[in-house]
């Protein structure tokens, strides 16, 4: 695949009251492609969830005050729950190359210090006791952001 297709994702939680995107404590990450002007997950293209980019300048008060950072919606439904958040980089100017497999994406994935949602799939298949330590913290911190997921989620509020 082309990196210049590829781009860094973060996974974060949309809150349509707010009109915002909350920011996770613990981060978790995924990588997509570009396929025909559409993004999908590298690893999971099945699950399709609204895509938002950040934009190069920030949220602007009436008094002209910078503050936060804005996002616009790239695809889906401006609604509450999870959302992937594209980073503005291509893996292309981080990688330095213009290629890379799928392989090599998943061994730069199971070697990183960051969280990759899809780490967990990874290392199961591998099946390698080197790396029952790394899919047993993956799994506790699955479960965190789960449980953060979980706490952004309001459910049926009700106003007098």
């Amino acid at each position: 695949m082309k990196t210049k297709d590829l781009r860094l994702t973060e996974i974060c939680y949309y809150d349509t009251f707010r009109n915002d995107i909350m920011v996770p404590t613990k981060k978790a990450y995924t990588f997509l492609q570009k396929v025909d002007s559409q993004y999908r997950n590298v690893f999971t293209p099945e699950i399709e969830y609204p895509i938002y980019e950040i934009v190069p300048y920030s949220n602007i008060t009436k008094n002209y005050w910078e503050f936060g950072t804005k996002y616009q919606l790239l695809r889906g439904k401006c609604e509450d729950g999870i959302c992937y958040v594209i980073h503005p980089f291509s893996m292309e100017d981080v990688l330095r190359v213009e290629e890379i497999t799928k392989e090599e994406l998943e061994e730069m994935i199971v070697k990183s210090n960051q969280f990759f949602i899809d780490r967990i799939d990874i290392l199961q298949r591998e099946k390698n006791s080197f790396f029952n330590k790394q899919l047993w913290d993956d799994k506790k911190k699955r479960k965190e952001f789960q449980q953060y997921l979980d706490s952004c989620s309001r459910g049926v509020q009700y106003y007098k």
